[in-house]
């Protein structure tokens, strides 16, 4: 089980493809009170979680590889306390439903 992180600040973990969306999610949340780490992949997200202990998890519903909606099942299925944001760019309604 990973360990807490020793910030006060709320922990988040931002799970996007996309660097400068990544980027500029991580700038803005760090600067308003948020402990963030960021992954570009579910695999580099796995292996934050396990070393850093979000209390919220933002995910990109279209991710190389494994997607954000396998990667969220994951995290309900072995970290139940961590909250999951999805995020896409998805226009198809079918896309929007899954992520919910």
């Amino acid at each position: 089980m990973p360990h807490a992180s020793c910030s006060s600040r709320p922990a988040l973990l931002i799970v996007d493809d996309d660097p400068q969306i990544r980027d500029l999610l991580t700038e803005y949340l760090d600067g308003h009170g948020f402990d963030v780490r960021a992954a570009a992949d579910a695999a580099a997200a796995r292996r934050c979680v396990a070393q850093f202990a979000p209390s919220i998890a933002i995910l990109d519903v279209h991710l190389p590889g494994e997607d954000g909606l396998s990667l969220a099942r994951w995290l309900h299925a072995s970290h139940d306390d961590v909250g999951v944001l999805m995020l896409t760019t998805a226009e198809q309604a079918v896309d929007r439903v899954l992520g919910l």
